[in-house]
């Protein structure tokens, strides 16, 4: 399942959030997540295992020139018995420069 926005910035840092609902038929479902910016993994995979109704929060600083980006997620089930998404967002928000 892919979540994507697009934020226009000029460089610095941009805080990603992800925030999902889940509803799994057992303890035994678990989620792998997968940040991108422009379409290019940051290395900032994420398993973990959910139970029943979840609410699981991730959040991401990431580095970016300026202009244009596009800021992702790919969520999957990779082990386990079902699992539904009932809701899923994500958060792109440019953090103010700092002077030295």
């Amino acid at each position: 399942m892919p979540v994507s926005v697009s934020l226009t910035t000029s460089g610095g840092s941009v805080l990603l959030s992800l925030t999902l609902n889940t509803l799994a038929q057992s303890s035994t479902a678990q989620l792998a997540t997968d940040f991108t910016v422009d379409q290019q993994g940051v290395n900032a995979d994420v398993q973990w295992i959910t139970n029943s109704t979840q609410l699981a929060s991730l959040s991401l600083v990431v580095a970016v020139g300026a202009g244009v980006h596009t800021f992702g997620v790919e969520i999957a089930c990779i082990s386990g018995d079902a699992m539904t998404i009932t809701r899923a967002w994500l958060t792109a928000y440019k953090l103010p420069l700092t002077k030295k």
